[in-house]
């Protein structure tokens, strides 16, 4: 006969737990949601994707802190002129994100309150970065505060704006 593996389930032991199963609000698909759907459409999408009872009930989304891949152009929280530095982060804002990003994630909270966000950055401001850039290059040494300090003001701004991220 052939040799065949065997796969034990044991139900009473549990190694971690599941937090969610979700998918990202890029600024790409809250750009497309927002602009290329009918009211009606998006409606029906955003009760598809969330609703407990009507859809498939997502519990966990990932936004993104700045630019990503999925975005239609690179920029950070915190932009100042070129070839400059903003260690007291006065160029600190969220406003990219109030046009698509904010109003599908609020959304999505209102179809099921209980979703989880979490949020993560491609890239550390340019001026932060060892290429002056938001592509390649590591953060700086003397980065490290400041990099730390932009998280919080992301926190900071977002519960603001009534949306907590998940620790």
């Amino acid at each position: 006969g052939v040799e065949r593996d065997v796969i034990d389930v044991d139900a009473r032991v549990r190694f971690q737990e599941m937090v969610g199963f979700g998918a990202s609000i890029t600024d790409a698909s809250a750009w497309l949601i927002r602009n290329k759907l009918s009211d009606e459409q998006r409606a029906a999408l955003m009760r598809d994707l969330f609703s407990i009872q009507d859809g498939i009930g997502l519990s966990f989304t990932r936004l993104t802190i700045g630019a990503s891949d999925f975005s239609m152009h690179h920029y950070s929280l915190d932009d100042p002129p070129a070839g400059q530095a903003d260690p007291a982060l006065a160029h600190f804002s969220i406003a990219p994100n109030r046009a698509d990003v904010l109003p599908v994630l609020r959304d999505a909270l209102a179809i099921n309150p209980q979703i989880k966000v979490m949020a993560s950055p491609w890239s550390a401001p340019a001026w932060m970065k060892t290429t002056g850039s938001l592509v390649k290059g590591r953060l700086k040494a003397d980065a490290y505060g400041v990099f730390a300090d932009y998280f919080v003001r992301y926190l900071d701004a977002y519960a603001q704006e009534g949306i907590p991220i998940h620790s």
